[in-house]
């Protein structure tokens, strides 16, 4: 099911790019009252993560500082665009939302499993 969600650009569409600030925004509120939620976005997390201190969230989100995984950043396609990266993180988001549950294991764009673990905002 996850597949169907994440693994062909096709059945996710990129958020517009007008719509991208908004988007941001959004996320930065969630993960402000839940910042937990950051694991929703799977692999996804970590170019979401550039694209929140891009936009200046930093401040607001102090937790956002400028670690990596390489291992995971590894494992997204490219090219990676702004609306396309946010539309397949919300909808692992929403997967994971379905599952109300923080887990650490996701599966990544080819099928595999990883375990996502920011360090800057878990310790």
């Amino acid at each position: 099911m996850l597949d169907a969600l994440t693994n062909d650009s096709d059945t996710v569409a990129p958020i517009a790019p007008e719509g991208v600030p908004q988007v941001l925004a959004n996320i930065a509120r969630d993960l402000q009252g839940q910042v937990m939620r950051y694991r929703w976005f799977g692999v996804w997390w970590w170019p979401i993560k550039v694209l929140l201190l891009g936009a200046g969230y930093g401040p607001i989100l102090p937790m956002l500082r400028h670690y990596m995984d390489p291992e995971a950043v590894a494992t997204l396609p490219r090219p990676l665009n702004p609306g396309q990266m946010l539309a397949e993180g919300l909808a692992h988001y929403q997967y994971a939302a379905r599952l109300a549950r923080h887990q650490d294991w996701v599966e990544t764009p080819d099928g595999d499993m990883m375990r996502i673990y920011d360090a800057e905002i878990e310790t």
